[in-house]
């Protein structure tokens, strides 16, 4: 397993800027940020970025000597109506074409949060429906899509990803695995890493304390999550790839400057073996 971080707290930063400290502190991989949702954080790749200008920044990023694991093209798809969700599905398909076009094979996004006076039953079909257009697009330019569910947003659960990677076939989805959020809703994450075992792709690395929706995401090492444990059992299961740094803590109150974030963060990893 490598050291990763996500562009994400380095917005302020340029991303050749960003690849040039994340390497410094020693880390590995830079997960790109290319989201669509409102954000405090800017994403470093846009739709409105020529394939050119996308290809320009990720060879700094490479430079750098970074590998690229992951792309996130995160858009709240049923924020407001059907418009709202074909915004969504032209964001993540531009994505997806930058992605392709800087070699990056994997790019992941979010199911989304519910539209009021629905239940999860009758959004399942236009859901379903959003996700094949999504892997069919994919499919097209050579890229894996995996689905992060917050504990706010729709099928957030080990069995609800089950059902709808059986739902999806013979489309792949997979999972861009991220801890805390099994540990807000109540499902231990060293379980959910053997569940879902054949289905993880990509892991994020954050903390989580209480349930939701009276959590939060601390600083790593403040939270409930065993991480020792975590890491064995990714370790068990096979898994190989980045474990990216996601830190969400400054929403929660923790206000911890970036600079000080990469580095503990590369800190706590080396402390877990990696």
């Amino acid at each position: 397993m490598r050291p990763g971080y996500y562009s994400t707290m380095l917005s302020h930063l340029s991303l050749p800027e960003a690849a040039t400290v994340v390497a410094e502190a020693g880390y590995t991989d830079l997960a790109i940020n290319g989201d669509g949702i409102p954000s405090k954080f800017a994403p470093h790749m846009t739709p409105e970025m020529s394939l050119d200008q996308c290809r320009e920044l990720a060879g700094a990023v490479r430079a750098a000597g970074l590998s690229i694991p992951a792309m996130s093209v995160n858009f709240y798809f049923f924020a407001k109506d059907e418009a709202e969700r074909q915004r969504g599905l032209s964001h993540v398909s531009a994505m997806i074409d930058r992605a392709a076009a800087i070699g990056v094979n994997y790019v992941h996004l979010c199911s989304g949060r519910p539209t009021p006076g629905q239940g999860e039953a009758a959004m399942m079909p236009l859901f379903i429906e959003t996700m094949q257009a999504a892997l069919k697009k994919a499919g097209e330019k050579g890229v894996s899509v995996g689905l992060e569910s917050a504990a706010p947003h729709m099928y957030p659960r080990c069995g609800r990803y089950l059902e709808l990677a059986e739902a999806l076939e013979p489309l792949e989805l997979t999972v861009n695995f991220d801890p805390s959020h099994f540990q807000a809703i109540g499902e231990d994450p060293v379980e959910a890493v053997h569940r879902l075992a054949p289905l993880i792709r990509h892991v994020h690395i954050k903390d989580a304390k209480g349930r939701y929706p009276e959590f939060s995401f601390p600083p790593l090492g403040e939270g409930e999550i065993d991480f020792p444990k975590l890491i064995a059992a990714l370790r068990e299961v096979g898994y190989g790839g980045a474990l990216t740094i996601e830190y969400e803590a400054n929403y929660f109150g923790w206000e911890i400057d970036p600079m000080t974030v990469l580095t503990s963060s590369r800190a706590f990893l080396r402390d877990l073996g990696v």
